[in-house]
Formats: C-alpha cells, structure tokens, sequence
C-alpha cells in the first residue's frame, strides 16, 4: 500500500501529496470546499480552522521547496497575511515570529436572539459571526477594515488565489 509521501534516502521527507490532493489546484478546490461549508454555518469553526489551514499553504504549494517565492507571495497580499495568522494562531496557540502582526483578535459573536425570529429583522440584533480584529501595524491588513469575518477573508482569499494558482 502506497502512503503520501516518499521517503528519499539522504534527505528529508519529499511530499507527493496525499491521496486525492497532489496539486495547488487541488488544494485551491479544497478551500473552495471548506469556505462552502464555512458559507452553510458561517459561526463553525471547524470550518474556518480547515479553511484558512489551507489557504496558508496554498503558496508552498505553488512553488514547492521554495520558500522564498512562497514568502514573497505571502507577503505580497494582505489576505494571505491575515489567513497565515490565523492558521499559525490556530496550530501553534503562541505566535512569536515578527511577522505575525495581522491580527489583534479573534471573536465568534452571536444575534442577540439566537435566529428565534428567524431572518425576519435581517441582521439588525446583530450576526452569527467568526470576527477577527485586524491590527494597525500592517498597513495592508488594516487595508481590510478594522474587522473582517472569517466568511469575508476567505472569500476574499480564494478569489486572490483563483488568479494566482496555476
């Protein structure tokens, strides 16, 4: 039985992908399939957790073993910044690297009356939301607002990558 990945004597581990995801383009429909369901239930975090997990690495992708062009292109958008915030955030619970100055805060907010009148009064009670506070100190994220939800970046995101991934 064939695993993802490769084991190349002499080196380190040299991904082939896993299983059905072998391409970007494969992990761009990825995205495209978590921000669905982030879309059906835009307060899961699961879904976001998925979602901007992938979109961070989009880019490592695109330009394999070289992190250089990845960073570059990382750096060159301010979606891609906040997404790698997030999911650093998410998988490492510290950031301590410099870079990491997107994000001041995240929030899951709620309607005031929890949809028991349905969407009758629109949004005015408030939104069912994933909320990130965006941070000042990069220019290019505060470009984005002060807050973003996560609905918005992703969608954001995957439009931005669209136009990048090969």
């Amino acid at each position: 039985m064939r695993i993802g990945l490769n084991i190349v004597r002499g080196s380190s581990l040299k991904p082939d992908g896993t299983f059905d995801l072998k391409s970007p383009g494969h992990l761009l429909d990825k995205a495209r399939h978590d921000l669905a369901r982030l879309r059906k239930d835009p307060i899961n975090t699961y879904a976001a957790f998925d979602l901007f997990v992938t979109l961070r690495h989009i880019p490592h992708w695109i330009f394999p073993g070289d992190e250089t062009k990845a960073h570059t292109m990382i750096e060159a958008h301010a979606e891609l910044r906040v997404c790698r915030h997030i999911a650093d955030g998410a998988k490492h619970f510290v950031l301590t690297a410099k870079h990491h100055r997107q994000v001041q805060r995240t929030e899951k907010t709620a309607s005031a009356w929890g949809n028991a009148w349905g969407e009758s009064w629109g949004s005015s009670w408030g939104e069912d939301a994933l909320l990130i506070e965006l941070d000042p100190a990069d220019p290019g994220a505060a470009s984005l607002g002060t807050h973003i939800t996560a609905l918005e970046l992703g969608e954001k995101a995957v439009k931005l990558l669209e136009g990048l991934v090969p």
